[in-house]
């Protein structure tokens, strides 16, 4: 097991990092972490076949991950994936990760704080 890539994801995206661990045919966990959020995404001969984010696992948990702008990541290669949760291929992922990156930063604009709290107004009414 050999410590393969490190760095900061404000310095380079994680679409970035998985790009270069697909062209290179990495097999190996890439651990990301943000505080106290942690993350691991486990690729076979540069394909993504396993992912974790907090409790989500697959999938979900990929896409979760990609929103992430900060913290830390960490390649090890040679270490094979605990379980197969992703049978999508690599690019496909990307493709759809970009989709709903884009969609978020869309729905920011008009929702700028998770924390906002919606009232209906009372005052309406008919067809919207």
């Amino acid at each position: 097991m050999a410590e393969a890539l490190r760095g900061d994801l404000n310095q380079l995206s994680l679409p970035n990092i998985i790009q270069l661990l697909k062209s290179g045919g990495q097999t190996g966990k890439l651990d990301i972490t943000d505080g106290p959020n942690t993350g691991e995404i486990f690729l076979q001969q540069g394909n993504i076949v396993h992912a974790i984010a907090g409790v989500q696992i697959g999938e979900e948990a990929f896409y979760s991950l990609l929103s992430w702008l900060h913290g830390d990541f960490n390649f090890v290669s040679d270490i094979e994936a605990p379980d197969q949760t992703i049978t999508t291929a690599t690019e496909l992922l990307l493709i759809e990760g970009k989709k709903r990156t884009d969609l978020w930063a869309e729905i920011k604009n008009v929702i700028p704080s998770m924390q906002a709290i919606f009232n209906l107004s009372q005052g309406t009414t008919g067809a919207i």
